[in-house]
């Protein structure tokens, strides 16, 4: 990023869209000569002015090494830093340096990692931080989301009732396994767990339970791997339309095996109860719901596509799915 009074493009007439002041691939910039395109901006490192992706998923800024080569092949130092692409596979860096590094008026000093990978240019949460860009300039360069909640919506809710129904799902197809570390000691009605009452949003009721000194201890972890932000990040690339899809009180919507049902049993001012269905609170119940999940649709219920076309396909066999198992969405 630079000022206007800085920049070599003012009377540049562009090629692209033959329009003056700015450079040819800057045309959908916000403000002629503002240094920003899309999620790319130009910083000048060492005196030498280089553009570089605006990349929030990255801790650390990597520039190639034909952009270490523009900047004149300054000295490399070893470094340990290590990283993976978003494939999962390790990014190699030849080296680090050290170097100075301005935007606008700000000058500071920086270290940016050197790697073989071609074209591979971020701008890192380390600059980031650096320059406190935290507010600016992802509220600049940040496509803008625009949502439609009124015709589609309205057309899913005609052609499947049963998923949108007002009332709680009842998964048919399957049950959730609870199981206990082989030298825990069921445990029995006679210590079970008082309960919490929590007012939700909506104005209704939610009954929660501690089973965190007593049903928990005695669990084995579900250890099946949860979705995390920089995977989930990676599959949305280069997807235009989104829908996410919200399932009522998810958990509730699936029953646990009938034998182990007796370890749910919550203690109220109207006697002994037990929980048929997965109840929120039980420590393997996110990784328990996320392997079914899982089995029943093959990905997260983030729906993403390229074009609309495709979404309402995808949309359709997701909300087909659901029917067929008997979740309900919100």
């Amino acid at each position: 990023m630079h000022f206007v009074r800085e920049c070599p493009f003012t009377k540049h007439l562009c090629k692209s869209c033959g329009k003056t002041g700015h450079k040819e691939g800057y045309c959908n910039c916000l403000s002629a000569n503002s240094g920003l395109r899309r999620n790319f901006i130009d910083v000048s490192v060492n005196g030498v002015y280089i553009e570089l992706q605006f990349e929030t998923a990255s801790d650390i800024t990597v520039i190639s090494k034909p952009t270490w080569k523009k900047l004149g092949s300054p000295p490399l130092q070893p470094t340990l830093k290590q990283a993976k692409s978003a494939s999962g596979k390790p990014l190699q860096f030849v080296g680090e340096i050290h170097c100075d590094v301005t935007m606008g008026n700000q000058t500071k000093f920086g270290t940016c990692y050197v790697t073989n990978q071609p074209s591979l240019n971020l701008f890192g949460l380390d600059w980031i931080e650096l320059f406190g860009l935290w507010s600016f300039p992802l509220s600049s360069i940040c496509h803008k989301v625009q949502e439609d909640h009124s015709k589609p919506i309205q057309q899913y809710k005609k052609a499947f009732p049963k998923v949108f129904a007002n009332s709680l799902g009842h998964c048919t197809k399957t049950r959730v396994k609870l199981f206990l570390k082989p030298d825990a000691r069921p445990v029995l009605s006679p210590n079970a767990r008082g309960i919490v009452v929590v007012q939700k949003a909506s104005g209704k009721v939610r009954i929660c339970t501690d089973y965190s000194t007593s049903l928990n201890a005695a669990l084995e972890p579900h250890n099946y791997p949860l979705p995390v932000p920089d995977g989930i990040f990676t599959k949305l690339n280069g997807s235009k339309v989104f829908s996410i899809i919200d399932l009522s009180d998810a958990y509730l919507q699936v029953e646990v095996d009938d034998e182990l049902k007796k370890l749910l049993t919550i203690n109220t001012h109207r006697g002994l109860y037990r929980f048929n269905r997965l109840a929120p609170g039980v420590k393997s119940a996110p990784g328990a719901f996320q392997q079914l999940m899982n089995g029943i649709i093959a990905n997260d219920i983030i729906i993403f596509s390229k074009t609309e076309s495709d979404h309402h396909k995808r949309l359709r066999a997701l909300f087909n799915r659901l029917c067929e198992y008997g979740f309900r969405s919100s």
